[in-house]
C-alpha cells in the first residue's frame, strides 16, 4: 500500500485536513471579509478542530518512550470511563426530572400567591437544560443551596441530599475506582 493511500485510512488525518481549511477559512475571512460562512459559524467550528489537534497532538506523544504509558493509560482511562459517565449522565437526568416536576408545582403554588419560591434559577433561557445544568453543578461541587429553600416544605431538602450522596459520594468513589482499575491494568 502506498504512502497516500495509507494516509487517507487514520482519521486523525481528516481532522488535521479540516482543521487546517478551517484556520485557513478564518484567516482568509478576517483579511478580505468575503467568506460566504458567517463568522460565528467559522470561528467555532475552528475552534472546536483546534482542540481536537490538541488531542491530537497528546495522542501522537505516545510514540515517545518516557510518556508513551502515560498517553496510553489517558486513553484506556477514557475508554474505561465511557460506561461510568452514561450512568452519571443518567444520575444527572433522573435528579434535573425530579427538580423539574417540583418546580413546576412551587410555580403553579406562585401563580395562586402562596410563598413559595422557584427551585431552578434561569440561565440558559431552556428550562429543561438548566435543570440539568443545576444537577451537574451540583455534581462538580458547586452547592448554592438558597435554590432549595422553602419554608412550606422540606422535600427539596431531601432532594439536595439524596442527590449529593449520589452524585458526589457514590460515583466519585465508582469514578476512582475505575481509573484504580484501568492503572493496575496498564501496569501489568
Amino acid at each position: 500500500m502506498k504512502l497516500g493511500t495509507r494516509y487517507l485510512l487514520h482519521m486523525w488525518n481528516y481532522i488535521q485536513i479540516l482543521m487546517i481549511m478551517a484556520n485557513l477559512s478564518v484567516v482568509v475571512e478576517h483579511a478580505t471579509s468575503l467568506a460566504g460562512i458567517e463568522k460565528d459559524i467559522l470561528v467555532k467550528f475552528s475552534s472546536l478542530l483546534t482542540a481536537v489537534v490538541w488531542f491530537n497532538f497528546y495522542y501522537q506523544l505516545r510514540s515517545y518512550p518516557r510518556v508513551a504509558f502515560y498517553v496510553s493509560l489517558l486513553m484506556e482511562t477514557v475508554k474505561d470511563l465511557a460506561l461510568f459517565l452514561g450512568f452519571y449522565i443518567m444520575i444527572i437526568i433522573t435528579f434535573a426530572t425530579i427538580i423539574l416536576v417540583l418546580d413546576q408545582y412551587y410555580k403553579e403554588l406562585i401563580n395562586e400567591g402562596l410563598d413559595y419560591t422557584e427551585l431552578i434559577k434561569p440561565s440558559s433561557g431552556h428550562h429543561v437544560f438548566d435543570a440539568i445544568l443545576m444537577m451537574w453543578s451540583l455534581g462538580i461541587g458547586e452547592f448554592n443551596i438558597t435554590y432549595y429553600d422553602n419554608k412550606h416544605s422540606v422535600l427539596p431538602y431531601f432532594i439536595f441530599i439524596l442527590a449529593t450522596f449520589f452524585t458526589n459520594i457514590v460515583f466519585l468513589n465508582m469514578l476512582i475506582n475505575i481509573m484504580g482499575d484501568t492503572l493496575e491494568r496498564m501496569k501489568e
